[in-house]
């Protein structure tokens, strides 16, 4: 930092990994050490399981919610005031965010819950490419079209000790690198309109559903809705409270809704989601004076207590 990045108007950013506690990461990154901007770790990224889950099927697979939540919480309050913090959900070394904590069955609703959830916590966001339009995990095949290392590794001991081979291939459309390093998908052309040529990588394959061209066109797209949550961070009322704001976590140990409070002096803000595909009770009291942004075209302010499958909204109350 002395020798060069105190010389340029830069952010630097840096990981410490999973495991590692908001005081160790202070350590890097507090106002006080004066050594870089932020820090990201990785606690948070296999909440649903997924990760060394060979020997299960997709279907037992499930989001532990109440550990996901106080992992958001811990580094939260923990960097709060004392460094800055960075938000996000997944980066080029896991699954898509759809394909981990979405559901491609409420495509929509499921992508907007997700850029809910993270965009009106305390901290910068990141968004990683695709995750603005919702971009899958891979359907492949063949194993030849994976490329990591660490997959070659594992298909290779598979092929040695004679493994299930749709179970192999099944592990790896959920937990692979590769996932998230397929081409993005500009447009329902061929490769997704990435390239003229093959790539590399191969490209996911659903380009005709999901794509940047179709989603700018479409104002309720999850494309869209990012734009919104951005636009609410950046240049709004709400500005000073979703960035400044105080955090707080309610109804921790509830199994279905991530709820959180932003408080700045006389302003208070709820981040209301429901993280699953059911139908969910709102048993909280409280009276809403302006629905900021939801991801469900019919919200009643007055009347609303069941939240629908992945229903999400913040309010001003």
């Amino acid at each position: 930092n002395e020798n060069v990045f105190s010389k340029y108007n830069i952010l630097t950013v840096g990981e410490v990994g999973g495991g590692a506690s908001p005081e160790e990461a202070l350590l890097y990154s507090g106002y006080s050490r004066k050594e870089i901007d932020m820090v990201f770790t990785f606690d948070h990224c296999w909440a649903n399981g997924a990760y060394g889950s060979v020997n299960k099927k997709d279907e037992e697979l499930k989001t532990d919610l109440v550990d996901l939540k106080r992992t958001f919480a811990k580094w939260q309050n923990g960097i709060m005031n004392k460094g800055w913090n960075p938000l996000y959900w997944l980066n080029h070394d896991h699954p898509r965010l759809m394909s981990q904590y979405g559901n491609i069955k409420y495509h929509q609703e499921s992508g907007k819950m997700l850029a809910n959830v993270l965009h009106f916590m305390w901290g910068t966001p990141f968004i990683y490419q695709g995750e603005e339009i919702g971009m899958t995990n891979v359907f492949y095949n063949d194993f030849n079209d994976f490329k990591d290392v660490g997959d070659q590794n594992y298909i290779n001991e598979v092929k040695k000790n004679n493994l299930d081979i749709n179970q192999a291939f099944a592990y790896l459309r959920r937990t692979s690198r590769d996932n998230a390093r397929t081409p993005l998908q500009w447009s329902n052309e061929e490769h997704g309109g990435f390239s003229k040529a093959i790539p590399w990588q191969k490209e996911v394959g659903n380009q005709q559903e999901i794509n940047i061209h179709d989603q700018q066109l479409n104002e309720y797209s999850i494309l869209n809705y990012y734009k919104k949550c951005i636009q609410l961070r950046r240049n709004s009322l709400y500005s000073d409270v979703i960035i400044y704001g105080n955090f707080e976590l309610l109804f921790e140990n509830d199994t279905n809704l991530f709820i959180y409070k932003r408080v700045l002096e006389n302003t208070t803000i709820l981040s209301i989601n429901n993280f699953f595909d059911k139908e969910v009770f709102l048993d909280i009291d409280f009276k809403v004076e302006e629905v900021l942004i939801n991801n469900y075209d019919d919200y009643n302010k007055n009347i609303k207590r069941i939240l629908r499958p992945y229903e999400a909204m913040v309010i001003k109350i």
